[in-house]
């Protein structure tokens, strides 16, 4: 089962949603120099991507951007595990129902 880490909280305006996006582990950089100057690349690890989106219990429906949680999630960091959920093997879908890349990550 891979763990779950937040990597940063997606907004759609439009629809007044948000989602949580997560790795499979912690991003992470090396640092390092280019022609004078201190730069970063990511890892050159193998990292899954993953969207959880958090519903009303008693609705079903996803809650609102301005919902208390996503607010109350701003205070995570990149790379801090979020413990209790798991990733799925069910890739997320576009519009056109092909596959994004990421999976749905679900409660454990």
């Amino acid at each position: 089962m891979k763990s779950v880490f937040f990597r940063k909280i997606n907004t759609n305006d439009e629809r007044n949603t948000a989602t949580i996006i997560c790795t499979n582990e912690p991003l992470t950089m090396k640092k390092g120099s280019f022609l004078g100057h201190n730069v970063a690349t990511s890892s050159p690890k193998k990292v899954t991507f993953g969207v959880l989106s958090l519903k009303d219990e008693e609705t079903g429906k996803p809650y609102p951007a301005d919902h208390q949680i996503y607010q109350d999630a701003k205070s995570l960091e990149s790379g801090d595990e979020i413990e209790g959920f798991v990733f799925t093997s069910n890739p997320v879908l576009n519009e056109k129902q092909e596959e994004t890349g990421l999976y749905w990550v679900v409660l454990a």
